[in-house]
């Protein structure tokens, strides 16, 4: 079977179905296998760097975003599963690293009660190998400390904090960081990804990356189109 039809199978399967899909399916299988031996972060790093190229940049950035968001977690899942006290949210958070132009490079998925500056430095692990250009990360105040350390000590990345002007109050856009918040804002179109419905954390990782490939596919097309 060809591989894009492989790719369209999983996608559409993954993420679109509902959750009476059969388990046994063909879709589901190269899901957990495409999970297991890493293809589906290959694929996003792919379409990451051709999306990039396609809109003029190079395919690799040189500055990125990071931040977490938290999600509600369905009923009768119990592995990684904490309260974010801050947001009332009983579920997982999401720590998620992008580029400046909103596509997901590295996902973590953990506990809503864990801390960000903690549990953000696995994302480091996750893009070393990858990241020959990479400079400087934009952060918020959640992860100074240890991830802010750690960047600097073990990898020569520097950090930013960008916040908001102390005087002003609601919403304010942040240079560069507003993106990552736009890329929450893509993933809710996404309807497995609105709450948390994965029974493992990996999978919710997966279907994180395969949303973004079809983001930076939609990237591709319209920069071909135009």
């Amino acid at each position: 079977m060809p591989y894009f039809i492989l790719y369209e199978m999983v996608v559409n399967g993954a993420i679109y179905l509902r959750k009476s899909f059969r388990s046994d399916s063909l879709s589901i299988t190269y899901f957990r296998l495409w999970t297991d031996d890493y293809t589906i972060e290959l694929m996003n790093f792919t379409l990451n760097c051709l999306a990039r190229e396609a809109a003029g940049k190079e395919s690799t950035p040189s500055l990125c975003c990071v931040d977490s968001q938290s999600v509600k977690l369905a009923p009768m899942i119990n592995e990684e599963r904490g309260l974010d006290a801050n947001k009332k949210i009983n579920g997982r958070k999401r720590q998620v690293l992008t580029d400046t132009t909103g596509l997901i490079w590295a996902v973590f998925i953990h506990a809503a009660n864990k801390h960000d500056s903690i549990m953000g430095c696995e994302l480091l692990e996750r893009i070393q190998g990858y990241f020959s250009r990479l400079e400087k990360i934009l952060i918020d105040a959640g992860y100074k400390g240890t991830f802010a350390n750690k960047a600097k000590e073990e990898y020569g990345i520097e950090t930013e904090v960008g916040s908001r002007p102390p005087s002003e109050k609601g919403f304010i856009p942040v240079k560069w960081r507003w993106t990552i918040e736009r890329t929450f804002g893509w993933t809710n179109f996404y309807r497995r990804l609105v709450k948390d419905y994965e029974r493992t954390t990996k999978s919710t990782e997966s279907m994180l990356l395969l949303a973004n490939c079809t983001i930076a596919l939609n990237i591709i097309s319209s920069v071909s189109i135009n």
